[in-house]
């Protein structure tokens, strides 16, 4: 029995999503520990806690496109182009914008919820057919959990400000400036 592997980009979207077969197990790790160390000279070294640390995810996958249909082999050079290039910046009218968010589906270790970025791609075996195009690639796919980051202003910025407005204020009434 082959587990069927569904991935596409959630953003930006576009074309349907590329399926593969699951030709091992997929493989969580990270997630959990966090604990850094402090080196302190003459004494023992300090721990503190960091922060959780990432969430990877290894997935041995084929895309397969031998005998689709009885004597019909179906090249798949298009899917891993497509494939390479969820780990590839996008330039659209030259601005560089981030690789694909993806979304992955199939009876595995995480929910289809969970958003994931290309973090390394292998190659392994292959088939090609008469004309040297391939119609069979194993890969393995390292995915890295994504977790948008949350960016907070600084109070500095409205701190100095402030500070400004109140020279400009103490110039209007005599002080010295």
């Amino acid at each position: 029995m082959t587990t069927r592997v569904s991935i596409r980009p959630v953003t930006p979207t576009v074309r349907p999503p590329i399926v593969f077969e699951l030709i091992g197990d997929d493989e969580p790790s990270g997630g959990v520990g966090g604990w850094q160390t402090l080196p302190r000279p003459r004494r023992t070294t300090g721990v503190y806690w960091g922060g959780t640390p990432e969430v990877t995810w290894t997935l041995p996958l084929m895309l397969d496109g031998m005998e689709v249909r009885p004597g019909v082999d179906r090249v798949i050079e298009a899917e891993l182009a497509r494939v390479a290039s969820w780990g590839r910046s996008i330039r659209p009218k030259r601005v560089t914008l981030p690789p694909p968010v993806l979304q992955v589906s199939g009876p595995l270790h995480f929910p289809s919820t969970t958003r994931w970025v290309l973090q390394d791609l292998a190659y392994g075996a292959r088939e090609r057919n008469s004309a040297g195009r391939r119609i069979r690639q194993e890969l393995t796919l390292t995915l890295l959990e994504y977790i948008e980051p949350q960016l907070v202003k600084s109070h500095a910025k409205k701190s100095r400000g402030k500070d400004s407005k109140d020279k400009d204020r103490d110039k209007g009434k005599g002080g010295k400036g």
